[in-house]
């Protein structure tokens, strides 16, 4: 298995998922250690992302990309074409390594 980058919620410590406890290091990149949990911590607010952290946008479906965006303070919704969700993505994640 390549190795599976995710980054948490802000403000978020430690998680565990099916006994497997992971904590979280300041810049909030956790190395996922079973596929079977990318799931689970996407519904707990984690997403996809490259070992320095940012996310890969690329890989995440339109509704992940517009809950990611209302996250970091930005308005969308899945009407909108998959181009402009992503460049949306791209700068809520900018703004919010900017603050």
């Amino acid at each position: 298995m390549a190795d599976i980058y995710m980054k948490a919620p802000k403000g978020m410590t430690s998680a565990e998922i099916e006994g497997n406890e992971y904590e979280i290091p300041k810049n909030g990149i956790i190395k996922v250690r079973n596929v079977g949990h990318v799931e689970t911590l996407k519904r707990h607010g984690f997403v996809e992302s490259d070992k320095e952290g940012e996310p890969n946008f690329e890989e995440m479906e339109d509704a992940e990309l517009v809950t990611y965006i209302e996250e970091h303070g930005g308005e969308a919704d899945t009407s909108m074409k998959r181009k402009r969700l992503l460049r949306l993505a791209a700068e809520a994640y900018s703004d919010s390594q900017e603050g």
